[in-house]
């Protein structure tokens, strides 16, 4: 039995493991929320239970008539007759969860259409209204698909690792991108598992960014680049805040552009990579919005609303352009 780490969480076992893989494996079934099951842990001879996510993106499963509603750590705990924290012991030995970071990649496809599954009236009003608040120009819905088709953002309603089918709820939004020849999985309305790829060297908005200009921003998040677009900043975002563009990438983007900015979160992890990179990068300016603002720059516009965000980019090319 491999030796697991004693201080397993809940999120330790959702970076290697996903609740699918967890019901699929102690219940027997494949998670489908189209289909209607028998109750596999009890004598059940018809079928009257359905696997479903709830508003926080965690799947469930109901036995309507034993009034059971649980996430895949409740049924290791009912079958195994352990504790929570027992649960997660088990669920580690029995994936062969050691200390190895392992992540979930999307397989390369030769057309993404074989790994992800549009929804089927594409752009519903649940999309729209999650994109038009940190989009200048999102009066019209119209506005809103140009600016996330030129992006190349579409949404989903299910994708498969693995060969395994992830199902997206009718209340979630699930949105693809579409990275040069790679794939990311974006499920905003999960507090995990939230990102899926395909690799981990993708650089979003690369395809977007102009030839040249005065100024240009690597900022943390897909969002955050395809919102500030809106406001006439062209933008970069590594994978994550723990990468870096390209050597190759970064020589093109130092020559193309007379002043680069750093834009990353106001917080220590933040604060932590931008000392890094600024080391790394000397020609780069840092950019951070001060502790009484909120983290990133979506967080500031939708709380402060486009103008106050407007102004403050005013400012910024005043005293540094």
């Amino acid at each position: 039995m491999i030796e697991v780490r004693s201080n397993i969480t809940k999120e330790f076992i959702f970076e290697r493991v996903s609740q699918e893989e967890i019901f699929e494996r102690y219940m027997g079934i494949r998670p489908d929320l189209t289909i209607t099951y028998v109750n596999p842990l009890r004598s059940d001879p018809s079928p009257g239970c359905r696997f479903y996510y709830n508003d926080k993106g965690v799947l469930r499963f109901n036995d309507f008539s034993q009034k059971w509603n649980i996430d895949c750590f409740a049924l290791v705990m009912h079958i195994e007759s352990c504790s929570f924290g027992q649960a997660l012991k088990k669920i580690a030995e029995d994936f062969t969860i050691d200390k190895k970071e392992v992540r979930y990649d999307l397989p390369t496809p030769n057309n993404s259409a074989a790994t992800i599954e549009y929804s089927s009236d594409i752009w519903k009003k649940k999309h729209i209204d999650f994109w038009k608040p940190i989009l200048l120009y999102g009066d019209s819905n119209n506005d809103v698909i140009r600016v996330l088709e030129h992006f190349k953002v579409k949404p989903i309603k299910a994708f498969w690792i693995n060969n395994i089918r992830y199902n997206i709820s009718n209340r979630e939004n699930a949105f693809v991108y579409l990275i040069g020849n790679k794939l990311k999985i974006y499920l905003p309305n999960r507090s995990y598992n939230r990102f899926y790829q395909n690799g981990g060297t993708l650089t979003q908005g690369w395809e977007q960014l102009p030839e040249s200009g005065l100024f240009a921003l690597i900022t943390k998040s897909y969002k955050d680049v395809i919102s500030l677009y809106t406001f006439d900043v062209p933008c970069i975002a590594p994978a994550s805040e723990n990468t870096f563009i390209s050597n190759e990438q970064w020589d093109s983007f130092d020559s193309r552009f007379t002043n680069k900015f750093l834009l990353y979160d106001n917080d220590y992890p933040g604060k932590k990579n931008m000392v890094r990179r600024l080391k790394e990068h000397n020609s780069l300016i840092p950019l951070l919005f001060s502790k009484d603002y909120e983290k990133d720059w979506t967080d500031n516009l939708i709380k402060y609303g486009p103008q106050e965000m407007l102004d403050i980019l005013e400012t910024i090319k005043a005293e540094m352009l």
